[in-house]
């Protein structure tokens, strides 16, 4: 029988999955390239899909915990099942779909076509290619890819898909004393532990591979993300773009265009220096040379995404508004919150789960407590479990586009900006949004497995992948340990190699100077009045 709760639950679930599905497709439309407006349709509706699996498994964490009933009594939503499907989907995404709408999005391009009409056609939402040559060029590597996947770890699953599961045996000893009850009663008992091995269910053990895989972005990516979320939110509202007057927009111009065409000298030079090394030949001879020219190919990207900024702060100084303005306050609020959220996973990182890992008794419940307290006032316990998870989600997020910049193992070639993300770099953080999401939604079971005993995600978490054979489990925790780790070392970075700071000359201005500007103003309003 349902009870009002559950009903209240019911509902908020479907307005919460609505809101996920609406969030995904405007934040693709916000981050995608113009000239992909009308093309690309099946890569981008896998985005969306990969976006909303992500953010359904973590929100299945508070759904569950809001949902937790008594022994015996079945819950009102089926969330053990509603796991499983979220977890069969994102092995879906993450096995065949992805990597079919990545390859299917590289065939919207045929070599023997010049750029012009590949830009026109995409603006058309044509391609180049026929339809049924993509699907096919698509098929062709990924079903191979996808096949030898599935034997990979099914081989693992043949040989390792067990649990270790510690079981405790009672037996009497006494003459007098029959029974396991009236032995515990008599104190008269003879104890010891055996080790069950229970084959899980093929599906978790596809997940805990996942699980493996995630945690690596997830110690990586995460704990860069706790520390550069927050304070790249702060130097953003630092950093913001303040009105200019047109003279002073005149010479910002001027200045970015000089830049402009410094780094373009340089790049023409890289290019013709690595022409000069392709007509040499000798891999091994000039294996040094070419490894000293990606190094300064990747410099000269970096400074060209520096210039991009800098250009786009100035389009926002140059109308700049009062709602501009807020959004910048907007930043710094968020900000505050997410040094606060990142502090205290830190402190439970340190003081519960730490502890318990390495065998020792934890310093405090910390969280576990805290969400306990919460849990009090109906939905409010969940709320804040929620916040926290999809707050280390959205760091895992942010740390892999921080990263992404510095090489291109980590993500460079598939950058993240507004208004000009190709669609194959949505399709490879897609991918990497559903790993981590994976990781994420472990990492809470395992983090706050006190708050979360005795439901779906708990006894997944906590007994079936924590006991795997060959100690994958403890592979998940010292991972989890070893993001906090990630994040000191970054909060320690950023406080010794702080940002760059750029010196400012004080020079001062002369008549000449002055009646210099005022020309350039009066040309600027020219060009503005003959242009409208």
């Amino acid at each position: 029988m349902a009870t009002a709760g559950d009903i209240v639950l019911t509902v908020v679930t479907g307005v919460f999955l609505l809101l996920i599905i609406v969030a995904s497709i405007f934040g693709l439309a916000h981050l995608q390239d113009p000239l992909e407006r009308k093309a690309a349709w099946f890569p981008k509706v896998v985005c969306i899909m990969a976006a909303v699996t992500s953010a359904v498994m973590i929100l299945l964490l508070p759904l569950d915990v809001a949902g937790r009933k008594p022994v015996g009594t079945p819950p009102f939503i089926p969330v053990y099942l509603l796991t499983l499907i979220a977890y069969g989907l994102s092995l879906f995404l993450l096995a065949f779909l992805i990597p079919l709408a990545f390859l299917h999005y590289d065939a919207l391009e045929e070599p023997e076509h010049d750029v012009d009409t590949v830009l026109k056609n995409a603006s058309q939402g044509r391609s180049s290619a026929g339809a049924s040559k993509q699907l096919f060029h698509a098929l062709k590597w990924t079903l191979p890819f996808t096949l030898a996947l599935v034997a990979l770890v099914g081989g693992l699953y043949y040989a390792y898909g067990y649990s270790r599961l510690p079981t405790a045996f009672l037996e009497s000893v006494g003459s007098t004393v029959a029974g396991r009850a009236t032995c515990v009663a008599a104190g008269d008992c003879l104890a010891w532990t055996r080790f069950m091995y229970i084959r899980i269910n093929p599906l978790l053990y596809g997940v805990a591979i996942v699980n493996l895989i995630g945690m690596v972005f997830l110690m990586l990516y995460g704990g860069v993300g706790l520390i550069c979320l927050p304070l790249d939110l702060l130097r953003s509202f630092i950093n913001r773009p303040r009105a200019m007057s047109i003279s002073a927009v005149v010479d910002a111009r001027a200045r970015l265009y000089t830049r402009s065409q410094e780094l373009t000298t340089e790049a023409q030079k890289l290019l013709a220096e690595r022409d000069e090394l392709r007509a040499k030949g000798g891999f091994l001879k000039n294996l040094t040379r070419s490894g000293a020219l990606d190094s300064q190919s990747r410099r000269l990207a970096a400074k060209v995404f520096e210039l991009e900024e800098q250009a786009h702060k100035l389009e926002i100084a140059r109308s700049i508004s009062e709602e501009s303005v807020l959004v910048q306050f907007f930043k710094l609020a968020l900000s505050i919150i997410g040094f606060i959220f990142s502090i205290l996973w830190l402190l439970h990182l340190a003081l519960y789960f730490a502890p318990v890992t390495f065998g020792m008794k934890p310093v405090s419940a910390f969280m576990n407590a805290v969400f306990a307290g919460l849990s009090k006032v109906p939905f409010l316990g969940p709320a804040f479990y929620a916040i926290f998870a999809l707050h280390l989600l959205l760091c895992l997020a942010h740390g892999s586009v921080r990263l992404g910049r510095l090489s291109s193992i980590l993500g460079a070639v598939h950058s993240i900006r507004p208004g000009r993300t190709l669609t194959s770099a949505l399709l490879f953080h897609s991918w990497l949004l559903v790993a981590g999401a994976q990781a994420v939604s472990h990492a809470g079971a395992r983090v706050f497995g006190s708050y979360a005993r005795d439901t779906a995600s708990g006894r997944i978490a906590n007994t079936q992948l924590a006991n795997l054979s060959g100690g994958v489990g403890h592979g998940f925790d010292a991972l989890i340990c070893l993001m906090g780790v990630m994040a000191v070392v970054t909060a320690l970075l950023a406080c010794i190699l702080p940002a760059r700071k750029r010196k400012k000359k004080v020079k001062l201005v002369s008549e000449k100077e002055r009646a210099r500007n005022r020309q350039k103003e009066n040309n600027y309003e020219m060009r503005q009045r003959a242009g409208k």
